[in-house]
């Protein structure tokens, strides 16, 4: 298997200097990470404001090309560069709203910002899309309740899904879905939309993700075996006990225990070693992304998140 170092872990924060950004991919070729996956805002340059690379404009801005932002990957010791490019139905949805979007355009705007991040991979030789169908359920439900959208969501995201696909076996890229605890398909909800796709669509689970809705992260993994892409590797101990999915700021839990939804690789209580070993009982041969949001100190989080996968993914 090959081992990806996900940016989310930095919060991609436009604020940080330019050199933060070239000393950070020096620091995860030194850490012996194989890729680097992207949270990606394919036409929202405003993330990309201070050499984040978080979109096309901003990569091509800084390095001239896709290809040369790879090269520079690459050189930097990160041996395949780009591991895949990650976009959010979430993302796309408050993009919308900045612009003053109509609420019908959703469908239509997924299609832009998958054709432009599929183009964006091509030019780096990089195989995976990783696409979060649906947006934050609060907000979902703020934009489209009483809708036609929000009866026929699952469907017509389903019909646009596979336009994706086309659109990315067509550039010999792989589509894979991957599902936030704070979305309509969020944990086994998810299944029913996978039923609805052709097999070529993959399965990206989230292990974090799916502890917090409730399902056995393991078990997930099993259940899509030889049908796995850029499967995430990262750790949790919170359990949505009291709907906070449901809320404006899901992430940021107002109510209940616990305020903090995510913690450093290795320090909570999902079953990475079960998940990995399940992985490779499904003969998976392919990318496990590493993350931990929202982490304190990130140079020490990538090095913890490699001495774990020594230590325990054998």
């Amino acid at each position: 298997m090959k081992y990806s170092f996900s940016l989310g872990t930095t919060s991609c924060g436009s604020q940080l200097a330019l050199w933060y950004w070239n000393e950070m991919s020096e620091m995860i070729g030194v850490c012996g990470y194989d890729g680097m996956e992207i949270p990606f805002q394919a036409w929202s340059f405003n993330g990309g404001r201070g050499a984040a690379p978080v979109c096309a404009e901003a990569i091509r801005t800084k390095y001239g090309s896709i290809a040369n932002y790879q090269a520079f990957l690459q050189e930097c010791g990160i041996a395949e560069g780009l591991s895949g490019l990650h976009i959010t139905a979430q993302n796309i949805l408050s993009t919308m709203m900045e612009d003053n979007k109509p609420r019908e355009a959703i469908f239509d705007c997924t299609l832009a910002l998958a054709e432009e991040t599929i183009a964006v991979l091509s030019e780096a030789g990089s195989k995976d899309l990783i696409f979060s169908p649906s947006p934050m359920f609060g907000m979902f439900m703020g934009m489209f309740h009483g809708s036609d959208i929000q009866e026929n969501y699952e469907d017509r995201i389903a019909d646009t899904i596979v336009k994706m696909a086309e659109m990315a076996e067509s550039e010999g890229i792989k589509l894979s879905l991957r599902n936030e605890f704070y979305g309509l398909f969020r944990g086994t909800l998810i299944d029913s939309l996978m039923e609805k796709l052709p097999e070529s669509v993959c399965y990206s689970p989230d292990l974090a993700q799916l502890y917090i809705a409730g399902a056995d992260p393991v078990e997930m993994v099993r259940k899509y075996a030889g049908r796995l892409g850029s499967v995430k590797m990262d750790d949790t101990e919170f359990v949505d006990k009291v709907g906070c999915f449901a809320t404006p700021m899901p992430e940021a839990p107002q109510e209940g225990e616990k305020q903090r939804v995510y913690c450093t690789f290795g320090n909570g209580n999902v079953d990475k070693v079960g998940a990995y070993q399940a992985l490779k009982d499904a003969g998976y041969d392919e990318w496990i992304v590493m993350e931990s949001k929202e982490a304190f100190n990130i140079e020490k989080t990538m090095m913890k998140m490699q001495a774990f996968r020594k230590k325990y993914f054998k």
